[in-house]
């Protein structure tokens, strides 16, 4: 379209029961134009129209016209095109900035700091005057060793940093990995056999209503993402335990604990799926455990 003055234009396709709020000075939208009704937004000054038809896919609109207060009028001829809405995600959140960070790091640094410092300055009274000068002495003797030793252990850690450096999967953002794939997996194992432990008298049968529940609803989530290698590779094992706490965890080798306390607390599957897929996405991103 080419619409006079700066007016922002667009074609938006929906369902017929579907409405959008259409806001904004100049906007013009077009939503599934139909050959038969118009709605106008009838407020004189704003110049918004809004078109909606439940008509059929692929049907031309000829010669249609919009005119506006103090506005010539326009024709243009459009065709009604299906668009596949994306889907939509909330905002990345990175991860908080070094200014935020030290502000968040900085009384507790402060503390310790205080702490060390005073132990410190108790030792050093504490110390014969003699026993003072010779660490003196041996600290101006030696100032470049020293410089040297801190300098070393600045460099290593650099160097430990970005040598344990990972891209972490589907989102592609760098993290710290401080254990290898095999001790996590190890770990990850470690905490599965502890939970089996605890809870082995507690599991309830694959017969219970209630173990099925999370069984078709795990089921339903990994089917849906089995585009995703991360969720196509694990075994999703359900282990629904008879516990009043409200909780529910998934470890990163794919084994899935739910407490019945959860069950019981959430109003319908909706809201298991939620809870469930926000843990399963745990174990796919490999948080650690």
């Amino acid at each position: 379209l080419d619409l006079s003055r700066n007016t922002r234009n667009c074609f938006l396709t929906g369902s017929p029961d579907s409405y959008r709020n259409i806001i904004g000075k100049g906007l013009r939208c077009l939503l599934n134009v139909p050959n038969t009704e118009v709605y106008k937004n009838a407020h004189h000054n704003s110049g918004r129209f809004c078109f909606q038809s439940s008509g059929p896919l692929g049907e031309k609109i000829t010669s249609l016209r919009i005119s506006s207060v103090g506005q010539l009028q326009h024709h243009f001829s459009a065709w009604n095109i299906q668009i596949v809405r994306s889907f939509h995600t909330s905002p990345l959140f990175q991860a908080a900035p070094v200014p935020l960070f030290w502000i968040i790091v900085k009384p507790a640094q402060k503390l310790f700091a205080i702490i060390l410092g005073r132990s410190i300055r108790n030792w050093w009274k504490a110390l014969p005057p003699n026993k003072r000068e010779l660490l003196k002495e041996s600290a101006r003797k030696n100032k470049w060793k020293i410089l040297l030793g801190v300098s070393s252990l600045g460099v290593l850690f650099v160097v430990f940093y970005f040598t344990h450096l990972e891209e972490t999967p589907i989102t592609g953002r760098a993290r710290l990995l401080v254990f290898g794939k095999d001790h996590f997996r190890e770990l990850s194992q470690m905490e599965y056999d502890m939970w089996m432990e605890e809870f082995k008298s507690k599991m309830l049968p694959e017969t219970d209503a209630r173990y099925q529940v999370v069984e078709r609803v795990v089921g339903h989530l990994s089917e849906s993402n089995k585009d995703i290698p991360q969720v196509s590779v694990l075994k999703w094992v359900i282990h629904v335990v008879d516990e009043p706490g409200v909780n529910a965890f998934v470890l990163p080798n794919g084994q899935v604990f739910v407490f019945t306390g959860l069950l019981n607390a959430v109003s319908d599957i909706h809201q298991l799926s939620f809870i469930l897929g926000h843990e399963i996405a745990h174990a796919v991103l490999e948080h650690a455990v």
